[in-house]
């Protein structure tokens, strides 16, 4: 049995890391999910917060996930850090 590799991104070059031909569609579709939570948490914490202005959203909310190589789309060990006092 082949083992299980799992990879944090926290960066654009960490995905470009472990993207392969075999993996390709599986990553896609776990980035995918990942970046739409990213973007409801990032409008919760901007509503609740009152839409803080001239930020970027990662001024306001850092997120980063552990990516699982196993042929199976779904995420699990997902980071989302609110960065505003």
């Amino acid at each position: 049995m082949e083992e299980i590799k799992e990879y944090k991104i926290e960066t654009l070059k960490d995905l470009c890391d472990v993207v392969n031909n075999d993996n390709v569609e599986v990553l896609s579709a776990d980035l995918i999910l990942w970046l739409k939570g990213y973007n409801e948490s990032v409008i919760e914490i901007r509503d609740f917060l009152g839409s803080p202005e001239g930020l970027n959203n990662t001024d306001v909310v850092e997120g980063s996930f552990v990516w699982i190589d196993d042929n199976q789309a779904g995420l699990r060990g997902v980071n989302i850090e609110i960065k505003i006092d």
